[in-house]
């Protein structure tokens, strides 16, 4: 009974409902008339419009977000930012300390068995827990430093605390555990090996830096360090880096400060280590000779090239121009605003994209310039992208390439904020290298430069003579090609013996 009750209570409401749907039972509102008075640009009025271009309004730039900074007494630092647009907050763990501060591969293993178990609880508890509160986290080691990441509903941060410090301060890296750890390490230095992008990288940084220098080795390492890390080499490591004074914890979303930074207090306070002190870096007194590398890859229909210039230290005045500088010659966020990027992919078809960028380092960083070309085409790209590059050091950028650069730049700047799980990773690297918030602000304003200034760093740092190029594609098409463009006597290797 009650089916055919709800059947016919369907076949009712269908009937009431259907003539809201455009019946052609039911009559439709006649359309207004039309009225001659009734003129738009363009048919017949005032044609005054035609006259000039149209103008645009300069956007207001987004207010900068609002960071908090505490220290506690044992030295650990707090960074937390209040937005409370969604409810979602992120929470990163950072220490200062990464790569350079072990034997090659310790680092990316300690980062990768991070969450495997603590002197507390078992790993998959751990893991666990942080699913169960709707948490997803990560932990990744670079050069300079190691993070753990979480992000989560935003009412559960101060459940997730206790886990995530837990994981900071009790890691033991059990050694039955180590070969599953070691085995996804391995398949990363593999996949890096065989890649042509990551191998191109990689193989730049070991021809820019000097002999002797940590960043010529990747954070991974190779087979044989892989090898040799074993747990207490990671135990070593931790113990000695994860410290009160070389970390950094990062809060930010919908929380509330004042909450977090007591939770963070009853956690921290009673951590105690000092910090031990690393071998410094490696003086870099001259720039790389020039130097054409090629790596073999065969049958490969594209060939990636990478260009890269060393230029000063990550604080040197010299950086925010030469950003807006690598944002200016080739980006492609937009297709139309980068000098190279214009050029190559939509004036001539020969690439997906160019992408130059600062990769900003401690001592000396590096000016990238990075692209994808199919072999065919590989002479005339070549040509066209040394062109470009002599063109901005030679004469400044034209009325319509410099603001659409700071346009792009700025975008660029802002879209890194977009989340709170962004500006987590944007104030990672002032909790990395320690510096002050006044640092993170500086590079957040707009660079008001102008396309002399712009030029003068091109010429100053861009120089022929210590560029070094990489070049990964069949040697067959690759090699002739080069040498039409005047690089001749160039060696060869295969690609799986990149940067060794």
């Amino acid at each position: 009974m009650r089916v055919a009750l709800a059947l016919g209570l369907v076949s009712v409401l269908g009937c009431e409902e259907a003539p809201r749907f455009g019946s052609p039972t039911v009559v439709q509102a006649p359309h207004p008339a039309w009225s001659p008075g009734a003129r738009t640009p363009g048919s017949g009025g005032d044609e005054s419009f035609r006259t000039h271009a149209p103008q645009t309004a300069q956007a207001e730039a987004p207010p900068l977000p609002v960071v908090e900074e505490t220290r506690f007494s044992n030295g650990v630092r707090v960074l937390t930012v209040e937005r409370h647009g969604l409810p979602v907050a992120s929470v990163g763990l950072v220490v200062g300390r990464g790569a350079l501060a072990a034997p090659p591969s310790v680092a990316s293993l300690a980062a990768e068995m991070l969450f495997a178990d603590t002197s507390m609880h078992e790993g998959l508890a751990l893991r666990q827990l942080l699913a169960e509160m709707g948490a997803h986290w990560d932990r990744s080691a670079s050069h300079d430093g190691v993070s753990i990441d979480a992000t989560l509903p935003a009412t559960n941060v101060n459940a997730a605390l206790p886990v995530l410090v837990e994981v900071l301060r009790a890691s033991t890296f059990p050694a039955d555990q180590i070969d599953l750890a070691r085995s996804r390490v391995d398949v990363r230095i593999a996949h890096q090996a065989s890649d042509p992008t990551s191998a191109a990288a990689q193989e730049l940084d070991a021809w820019l830096y000097p002999a002797g220098h940590r960043y010529r080795v990747s954070v991974d390492g190779d087979a044989g360090s892989l090898r040799r890390a074993g747990s207490q080499d990671l135990l070593e490591f931790w113990h000695r880096c994860a410290i009160p004074a070389l970390t950094t914890v990062i809060v930010a979303g919908d929380l509330d400060r004042a909450a977090v930074v007591t939770r963070l207090h009853g956690l921290l306070d009673d951590w105690a280590g000092a910090p031990v002190d690393t071998a410094p870096l490696p003086r870099i007194d001259a720039t790389p000779n020039a130097r054409v590398v090629l790596l073999d890859h065969s049958g490969d229909s594209q060939a990636v090239v990478r260009l890269g210039w060393l230029v000063p230290d990550r604080g040197d005045p010299d950086i925010p121009m030469l950003r807006t500088l690598a944002t200016a010659l080739g980006h492609d966020a937009t297709g139309r605003l980068g000098v190279l990027h214009r050029s190559l992919r939509i004036e001539r078809g020969e690439t997906y994209g160019v992408q130059s960028f600062v990769w900003p380092r401690p001592g000396a960083s590096e000016f990238v310039v990075t692209t994808s070309i199919e072999r065919d085409r590989l002479v005339d790209a070549l040509r066209e992208l040394f062109s470009a590059i002599e063109r901005v050091r030679s004469r400044p950028l034209d009325e319509h390439e410099l603001p659409a650069a700071r346009s792009l730049s700025d975008m660029l700047t802002w879209r890194s904020l977009e989340t709170s799980h962004d500006l987590v990773n944007a104030l990672t690297t002032v909790a990395v290298y320690n510096e002050p918030l006044g640092a993170f602000y500086d590079r957040l304003r707009a660079l008001s430069v102008s396309a002399e200034t712009l030029r003068t760093v091109a010429k100053r740092y861009l120089v022929p003579e210590s560029r070094v190029i990489v070049v990964v594609g069949d040697a067959r098409y690759v090699r002739p090609a080069l040498a039409e463009v005047g690089l001749t006597g160039v060696p060869v290797r295969p690609l799986d013996t990149a940067a060794r």
